[in-house]
């Protein structure tokens, strides 16, 4: 069974934080999920990087803080990827 060709990425934004039980005890507003393919496992590792780059940015990581809604994530994702 094929799930995808290529990683995918989805992100979604929540509008209330959520105890996520996360290691920093901080809650979430921010849920990112990744597909990725079998036959470029690499994709996935690489995806996983850059959004934790991104998100250990003070600026990017305030304004992705203030977003809205999932469109405007993916938008500061993109401009910044």
């Amino acid at each position: 069974l094929e799930i995808a060709d290529r990683s995918r990425l989805a992100v979604g934004v929540t509008a209330l934080d959520v105890d996520w039980r996360s290691l920093d005890g901080l809650p979430v507003r921010l849920v990112f999920a990744i597909v990725g393919s079998k036959e470029e496992p690499v994709e996935v590792v690489a995806l996983l990087g850059e959004i934790s780059r991104l998100l250990h940015s003070p600026a990017l990581g305030e304004w992705l803080k203030g977003a809205e809604n999932a469109r405007e994530v993916y938008d500061l994702l993109r401009a910044h990827v």
